[in-house]
């Protein structure tokens, strides 16, 4: 499968510095929190580029496997996660997946979208919402009929995004996903980090 070399620079900006949106809890009908969408209003997210993504699986449970010594080491679950997001190009022929990392309760992965406008169809490129989607469904759908038990929910609802729009950038994040199981104790999403506080 091809993969942008490692050497990769992403397209020219304005030099811009990166922003990611900010959060404020609303209050809606009832008192009951509305969700304030994630994604930049006017941004395009079907458009070449590299987007970094991190998907959560659902309450935070440790079903893809466990740290040891600094290494993640899968279980069923998350070998299938593995697979699910590789096979993601063999759905969206203009998507490669560049680095990524399954850790024991959720996912970093960098997404290379490269296409023509002109060349690709809709279902080449898709959008981000739409190609998290069906990546969610697979693996869903996959780890539910390996397991004979019920296990619910897999997915937390939605994702995190960010568009990586400098080279710089884009070299941090990958040292980030290649070092986060080396920092798992440091983790946030770590349940055994935030029970000892």
């Amino acid at each position: 499968m091809p993969r942008p070399p490692s050497s990769y620079h992403s397209p020219p900006v304005d030099g811009s510095p990166l922003h990611a949106p900010t959060i404020t809890p609303l209050s809606g009908l009832n008192g009951y929190p509305i969700r304030k969408p994630l994604r930049l209003a006017e941004y395009d997210y079907s458009r070449a580029g590299l987007y970094f993504v991190t998907i959560r699986s659902h309450r935070g449970t440790c079903l893809f496997g466990s740290i040891g010594n600094g290494e993640m080491h899968l279980s069923c679950a998350g070998a299938i996660v593995v697979k699910c997001w590789l096979d993601i190009p063999m759905h969206y022929s203009a998507i490669t997946p560049d680095c990524y990392v399954v850790m024991p309760n959720h996912v970093h992965g960098i997404l290379f979208v490269h296409h023509d406008r002109a060349e690709s169809t809709a279902r080449d490129c898709g959008r981000l919402s739409n190609i998290i989607g069906s990546f969610k469904s697979a693996a869903s759908k996959q780890i539910h009929l390996n397991y004979r038990r019920r296990i619910g929910s897999i997915w937390q609802r939605g994702y995190y995004e960010h568009v990586i729009r400098r080279s710089d950038s884009l070299d941090k994040i990958r040292e980030y996903i290649v070092n986060n199981p080396a920092k798992w104790e440091l983790d946030e999403e770590n349940p055994s980090r935030n029970a000892s506080r």
